[in-house]
C-alpha cells in the first residue's frame, strides 16, 4: 500500500473473472459512493450488473 493507504493494481492484457453477484455488489457499493447509477459489463460487452432498474 502507498503512503496514504492507496493501492495500485497493474493488469497487462489480462482480464479478471468476476461472477454476477460480485459485480452487483461492486456497482451497488459504487452507487453509494458516487451517487450515480453504474453498469458492469463483461469482456463480450454483455451487462453483468447494473444499479439502473429500467
Amino acid at each position: 500500500m502507498g503512503e496514504n493507504g492507496s493501492c495500485t493494481i497493474f493488469m497487462r492484457k489480462r482480464a479478471m473473472t468476476i461472477d454476477p453477484p460480485t459485480a452487483q455488489t461492486i456497482v451497488d457499493t459504487l452507487k453509494d459512493v458516487i451517487e450515480y447509477n453504474s453498469n458492469f459489463f463483461d469482456t463480450a460487452g454483455t451487462m453483468a450488473a447494473s444499479t439502473d432498474a429500467s
